[in-house]
């Protein structure tokens, strides 16, 4: 694909691709992140704004060439948006994996106003990925680089794992220490999603794959891709099977106060947070591709949901990011090859379970 299938005017391609989408506690915008699908630049991406009673999209400022903005998430107040910078190679980051530098912007959000955002803010932690605040917004939580070490033929290996970040102290913590004992180990080698905190802060959720590095006996969580709840208290974690579930937790995206946890991943669905967690209703089913992400307002009107873009893995795609704003069922095994399935980007109105496809534009269109 040419860069002028980019261009600004009546561009012939869709050459960016949302993989993440965050509410402001207003509900009145999100922030997205668009990353480029251009020559495999996977993790060439920029923070957006949209805005859900106009469906106006624009460029967040202070956003620098020669750097990648990725991951962003709001505080639970609305004033703090998170992210990571990368400075990767352009135009096409090859080289980024989706780590980067921690910052943080001021927001300063008004009802029918256009929101302000401040200058980007780094923060002294470097390769981090997915950041999220915790429940009192004191802490920010994320994945980074956890053991490091180089084998005898000279390939490296390594692992990630879950840390705190507290801007106020200048402190940084290992969040999942029972997750890395004499007893109970894991190898970590790629995150897929959180992590975050429950709302009463008593576990950490996330996805991500373990490779079975350890014996069996000693593995913390089952090897491959897990959906992990951590018990921050006991130290113990439970890991769950997502694929084909429709009661139940499975794969945790959020959790709202009223409506209860926001689950997938085959289907998109709220479930009781307490114990045999029945599911309440099951308003959103994109199968047979499963939502890689998703987000819930605070008030509880609206769900947004991400199908078919889950990021990649170090050797290539999974379910790679798309050109299109439609999944098609050619996109799956012995499907009528000409039928939509589901919206890549997904607005849900939670009460009458309406799903509208959002589409989004190309940041080359953009302005601050």
């Amino acid at each position: 694909m040419s860069d002028d299938e980019c261009a600004v005017a009546q561009p012939q391609g869709i050459c960016w691709t949302p993989v993440q989408a965050r509410f402001h506690p207003s509900g009145d915008q999100m922030v997205v992140n668009l990353c480029s699908n251009r020559r495999g630049a996977i993790y060439y991406c920029r923070l957006v704004e949209y805005r859900l009673a106009d469906q106006r999209w624009r460029l967040l400022p202070g956003q620098e060439e020669g750097k990648s903005y990725q991951y962003p998430s709001y505080s639970h107040d609305g004033k703090t948006l998170v992210f990571g910078v990368a400075t990767c190679e352009q135009p096409d980051c090859r080289e980024n994996t989706g780590y980067g530098q921690l910052a943080t912007m001021e927001v300063k959000a008004a009802a029918g106003a256009d929101t302000a955002y401040g200058p980007v803010k780094l923060l002294p932690v470097n390769g981090v990925s997915r950041p999220n605040f915790s429940p009192d917004n004191q802490e920010i939580l994320y994945w980074r680089s956890h053991h490091q070490a180089r084998l005898a033929s000279g390939r490296s290996i390594g692992s990630i794992s879950v840390f705190g970040y507290r801007p106020s102290t200048d402190e940084e913590r290992h969040l999942v220490p029972g997750l890395h004992t004499e007893t109970a180990k894991v190898h970590f080698i790629n995150a897929l999603s959180g992590p975050r905190y429950s709302l009463d802060g008593r576990v950490i959720r996330f996805m991500a794959q373990d490779d079975g590095f350890w014996a069996k006996d000693l593995q913390a969580v089952s090897a491959g891709v897990v959906d992990v709840e951590y018990d921050v208290k006991t130290g113990r974690a439970a890991d769950r099977e997502f694929f084909g579930v429709t009661e139940g937790l499975g794969r945790v995206y959020t959790e709202h106060p009223t409506q209860g946890i926001l689950a997938g991943a085959g289907n998109l669905r709220l479930v009781d947070p307490q114990p045999p967690h029945p599911t309440r209703v099951v308003f959103f089913s994109p199968k047979p591709s499963q939502v890689s992400d998703a987000d819930i307002d605070r008030a509880g009107l609206w769900a947004v949901a991400l199908s078919g873009v889950q990021a990649t893995f170090p050797r290539g795609p999974v379910n790679g990011l798309k050109r299109d704003h439609w999944l098609w069922a050619d996109e799956h095994r012995g499907a009528d090859k000409r039928e939509r399935t589901a919206p890549v980007f997904s607005l849900v109105r939670i009460k009458t379970r309406e799903v509208q496809a959002v589409q989004w534009p190309n940041v080359e269109s953009l302005r601050p």
